[in-house]
């Protein structure tokens, strides 16, 4: 890992069944780092092989492909495979026209590779990133899509992290602003819910610990 990075306490939900892992924890699929490397001549065929396919590829292939990384990358936590799991995704994303209805999914799930390699290598281009897919699924959800919930509390969450790495207010603003619809719109006995809530709580930490305000702490207590 080239810089640490620290996180407040906020669990980012992704696709399917992926989630952010806790705010303050390394990125723990790092466990398996020290495979061999590749002969560069037998890396290079295979690079190329794999170039090809790719170009043969429609977008929900790659986006097969891409979630295929991801999950390689979590349990073995090798690095090619979270950048893999981008490279294809970026291009699921591209083939996918603005209307198709399986964009916002794509987008999601393009934005949790981004975190997931933020956490490990701790480069804002990637935090940039997460936060621009994250930006784009929730201006592309209706109000009444039951998906909404858990893309604005991603979004709020990607705020949280970009004020805590530059430390601009208005980030986090944002981020109570998404965490607090994501709590509204999620219905008492949910299985995210006390995420949800943890997630809330922290932003109200963070805004508490920046202006000293005495309402800012009660409501981070109450969640």
């Amino acid at each position: 890992m080239s810089k640490t990075v620290v996180y407040a306490d906020q669990p980012r939900v992704g696709d399917v069944d992926s989630e952010r892992p806790q705010d303050g924890s390394e990125d723990t699929s790092a466990s398996a780092t020290s495979q061999e490397e590749k002969p560069e001549s037998a890396a290079s065929g295979q690079n190329h092989s794999e170039s090809v396919q790719v170009q043969s590829l429609g977008p929900e292939e790659l986006y097969e492909l891409g979630i295929s990384h991801r999950n390689k990358y979590d349990c073995f936590g090798r690095i090619d495979d979270i950048d893999k799991a981008i490279e294809y995704l970026v291009c699921a994303v591209d083939l996918t026209t603005h209307g198709d209805p399986e964009l916002a999914d794509r987008l999601t799930a393009l934005g949790v590779c981004y975190d997931r390699r933020y956490r490990r290598l701790g480069k804002v281009e990637d935090m940039e990133g997460s936060l621009e897919c994250d930006v784009r699924a929730v201006e592309l959800t209706a109000e009444s899509d039951p998906e909404l919930a858990r893309r604005l509390q991603n979004l709020g969450i990607s705020y949280s992290e970009r004020y805590q790495r530059l430390g601009e207010a208005a980030d986090l603003d944002r981020s109570l602003e998404h965490l607090s619809r994501a709590l509204a719109l999620t219905p008492d006995g949910h299985p995210d819910l006390p995420r949800r809530h943890d997630s809330l709580g922290a932003s109200y930490t963070h805004r508490y610990r920046r202006l000293g305000e005495a309402a800012d702490l009660d409501r981070s207590l109450e969640h």
